[in-house]
């Protein structure tokens, strides 16, 4: 898979005169490489931590182990990334991804006893 820069190739069909695509007339062979002209982007994954309780008004990202103060309060941060890895501050503990497994498992399980299938085994 490659990212490819979409501005760039809106760009390169940009409408500029108020006139529609369709009536550019444009070969399929022709914008199939133009897609493959474009530039690819550089994207780096989405890391994903939350910020574990260390004591006092200490937090630590659990991607990275950057330890930050909340300044005397002792509630969990409300920063949504991480300023020194830029983890996004979503993951589950597991005690939340148990729930939230077994909410969805039981809601799956519902529609399936609703839908008369045997959910015994």
């Amino acid at each position: 898979m490659r990212l490819i820069d979409a501005d760039a190739l809106m760009e390169l069909y940009a409408d500029t005169e108020g006139i529609h695509f369709a009536v550019y007339n444009v070969p399929i062979p022709v914008v199939r490489q133009n897609i493959l002209d474009m530039p690819t982007i550089e994207a780096e994954p989405v890391r994903h931590g939350r910020w574990a309780y260390i004591g006092g008004d200490e937090w630590c990202c659990t991607n990275c182990g950057e330890v930050i103060s909340t300044e005397g309060r002792w509630e969990r941060p409300s920063y949504n990334y991480c300023h020194e890895c830029g983890a996004k501050m979503d993951a589950l503990t597991f005690e939340e991804a148990s729930r939230k497994l077994g909410r969805q498992a039981a809601e799956t399980l519902r529609k399936l006893k609703e839908e008369g299938h045997d959910t015994q085994g």
